[in-house]
C-alpha cells in the first residue's frame, strides 16, 4: 500500500545582512583666490651740466656802463687823494729848499718815475667760474607681488551606525 498522504515542510528562509558602522569624512577640496600687483622697472636720469660764469672776466675788460661810471668814481676819488699827497710831498720838499739844494732835481725825477705804468687793460683782471653738476641715473626695480588667499572648507564627519537586517526570502509552510 502506498502512502495516501504526504506531508512535507518547508523551513523559514531568512538572508542575515550586516553592515558594519562606519565614519564617512567628506573634506571639500580647497579653494584659493591668486592676486598679482605687478612690479617694474622706473628709470630717472639727467644730463651733466656745465655752468660757466664769465661776468666778472668780461666785466673787467669791458665794464657794464654802471661799473664803468662805479670805476671811474673810485678812480677819481684815488687820484684825488694821490694828488693831495703828492702835492704836500712836493709842497715840503721845497719849503725844505735850504736843507736839501737838490730837491727841484729830485722833484721831477720821482714825476718821471710815475709814468712807466703800462696800461695791460686788455687782459681779464678775474678768473672765469666753473661749476659742474654730474648726470645722475636713478633706477628703481621692484619685483612681481603674488597674494594667495586659502579658503580651506572644514572636513565634515558622518557617523553611520551598523546594522543587522533580517531578510526573510521563504516563509515557513507545510504542503499536505
Amino acid at each position: 500500500m502506498e502512502q495516501l498522504l504526504s506531508i512535507r515542510s518547508n523551513p523559514l528562509k531568512m538572508d542575515l545582512r550586516i553592515n558594519a558602522a562606519r565614519l564617512e569624512i567628506t573634506s571639500p577640496m580647497p579653494s584659493h583666490t591668486m592676486r598679482r600687483d605687478r612690479g617694474g622697472v622706473t628709470m630717472r636720469s639727467t644730463q651733466g651740466k656745465m655752468h660757466i660764469d664769465t661776468f666778472e672776466a668780461r666785466s673787467s675788460v669791458t665794464p657794464t656802463t654802471m661799473r664803468m661810471i662805479e670805476q671811474a668814481a673810485a678812480k677819481g676819488r684815488n687820484a684825488a687823494a694821490q694828488a693831495t699827497a703828492q702835492y704836500a710831498r712836493e709842497g715840503d720838499m721845497m719849503a725844505d729848499i735850504h736843507k736839501n739844494p737838490n730837491s727841484i732835481p729830485d722833484i721831477a725825477a720821482m714825476k718821471m718815475s710815475s709814468l712807466d705804468e703800462y696800461g695791460l687793460g686788455f687782459l681779464p683782471g678775474a678768473p672765469v667760474e666753473f661749476n659742474y653738476e654730474p648726470a645722475t641715473l636713478d633706477i628703481q626695480f621692484q619685483v612681481d607681488k603674488l597674494t594667495f588667499d586659502w579658503k580651506v572648507n572644514q572636513q565634515q564627519k558622518r557617523f553611520v551606525p551598523g546594522s543587522i537586517e533580517f531578510v526573510i526570502t521563504q516563509y515557513p509552510s507545510l504542503e499536505i
